[in-house]
């Protein structure tokens, strides 16, 4: 399969599981994290070394009060980030692959960065 074949196609977390396991990748992750795994893979680059699922212990940033300021440091996307982010960019808002992959490869983000993320890719 080529990288746009793989790109071009939605992709069930359950199919990506089966697929990384076809491939001899590791299976654990979010859907984005398992994404990026194959991707590298079909791309002929050397896989990463395996680390620990990426989400942290401790409070989400959604237990507390989200502001554009906020440091991103344990997100997740539940429905109080969801309200956050659509009270900034309207009820048009939903979560996206691309800032998720944005949020993942860049550190020491705010909330406001991801809003601005977004609304770059639209």
């Amino acid at each position: 399969m080529s990288v746009a074949d793989f790109r071009g196609s939605y992709w069930l977390k359950e199919e990506l599981i089966e697929l990384a396991r076809q491939m001899r990748l590791s299976t654990h992750g979010y859907k984005p994290e398992l994404g990026a795994r194959i991707e590298r893979r079909l791309s002929g680059l050397p896989d990463r070394p395996d680390t620990k699922p990426s989400h942290s212990g401790g409070a989400r940033d959604s237990d507390k009060r989200i502001t554009r300021q906020a440091p991103v440091v344990n997100f997740r996307s539940d429905a109080k980030t969801r309200e956050f982010f659509k009270a900034q960019i309207g009820p048009h808002f939903h979560f996206t692959y691309h800032v998720n992959q944005y949020r993942l490869n860049n550190k020491g983000l705010t909330y406001g960065d991801l809003i601005d993320e977004w609304q770059a890719e639209k």
